[in-house]
């Protein structure tokens, strides 16, 4: 009996906690513990760290290992540094490779990576928990605080 009562506790504060959660308002992607860009989750917006290291382009690249190609040139991706923006799509080069991260629907996934296991890209769309892709120094963390600069 005492064992119910305390499963049915322990699920009504599961549900609290996920109807209270708040979510985040602005991701920041981050490579070896360091901001690189933030991006808006309310319309997929991002302002860089670094503006000149941002290369934007009108075709869909293809990840080549640490680099990326279209169907003129090839992309030399800086670890760190160099941000490449295609429409929702957002390349960082990690340890390993580029990471592709992509925004839809006021959320953030890593949508492609390399890594042993391939568990950030498994964990799906969040716009709360942070994303973490260990092997490739790579980490996407939220926050509601809209006035917060990178730099």
């Amino acid at each position: 009996m005492l064992i119910g009562v305390a499963l049915i506790l322990l699920g009504g504060l599961l549900i609290f906690s996920i109807a209270t959660r708040v979510k985040g308002e602005i991701a920041y992607v981050k490579v070896s513990n360091q901001a690189v860009m933030q991006i808006s989750l309310k319309d997929g917006s991002y302002v860089a760290n670094n503006p000149s290291n941002v290369i934007v382009l009108t075709e869909k690249p293809e990840i080549d290992g640490f680099d990326l190609t279209t169907s003129s040139e090839v992309i030399l991706l800086e670890f760190g540094k160099t941000i490449v923006v295609y429409q929702n799509l957002f390349y960082v080069r990690g340890a390993l490779g580029v990471v592709e991260i992509q925004y839809k629907e006021n959320k953030i996934r890593v949508s492609k990576e390399k890594s042993p296991y391939n568990i950030c890209s498994r964990q799906g769309y969040s716009d709360v928990a942070p994303i973490v892709c260990l092997p490739n120094f790579i980490t996407i963390e939220f926050s509601n605080d809209t006035d917060v600069i990178i730099g």
